[in-house]
């Protein structure tokens, strides 16, 4: 499974290019796949932080709508503490912009 994502736009008046990646490969020892495996660990994260009441919000939520602000940080921690590990770059396209 391969996950990119890459932005860049102005940060601080800088023009700035922000990039999240996640590489995972097919567990021959197990025999499960990729995104078996990284959709499973999500769930399972999703499922004990509702258990033990770190979420408090209820109804169909998707997870771009719910892993946000506050709960982003520790949900990458606990994805790469599963296995899974998303890197981040962030690199200065143009050090000043004018305005």
């Amino acid at each position: 499974t391969v996950l990119r994502v890459t932005v860049s736009g102005i940060k601080d008046k800088e023009k700035v290019k922000l990039e999240r990646e996640m590489l995972d490969f097919y567990d021959a020892d197990q025999k499960k796949t990729s995104t078996a495996n990284s959709t499973a660990i999500t769930a399972v994260i999703m499922t004990e932080w509702i258990a033990k009441g770190n979420i408090n919000k209820v109804g169909v939520i998707p997870p771009e709508e719910l892993i946000v602000g506050d709960l982003f940080t520790p949900f990458i921690s606990e994805l790469k503490n599963n296995g899974i590990d998303i890197t981040f770059k962030q690199e200065i396209i143009n050090s000043t912009v004018n305005g």
